[in-house]
C-alpha cells in the first residue's frame, strides 16, 4: 500500500523517488499514473490492510 494517489504532490514524489532509483541502477523508470481522483478528494479515506493480514482477530 502507498499514497502516491493521495493528491498531485505525493503522485510527484513517488515518481522522483522512482526516477532517482532508475539514475542509481541504470534501470528504465516504470513512472506511476495519475489517478482519476486522487484520495485527499474522497470523503472518506480508507484503511490500508494488506492483503494476507487477518482482520478477523
Amino acid at each position: 500500500c502507498g499514497n502516491y494517489d493521495y493528491d498531485p504532490y505525493m503522485h510527484g514524489m513517488a515518481n522522483g523517488m522512482i526516477v532517482i532509483l532508475s539514475v542509481l541502477t541504470g534501470r528504465e523508470p516504470e513512472l506511476l499514473d495519475a489517478p482519476d481522483k486522487w484520495r485527499s478528494d474522497w470523503t472518506a479515506s480508507p484503511v490500508c490492510v494488506e492483503a494476507d493480514e487477518d482482520t478477523n482477530s
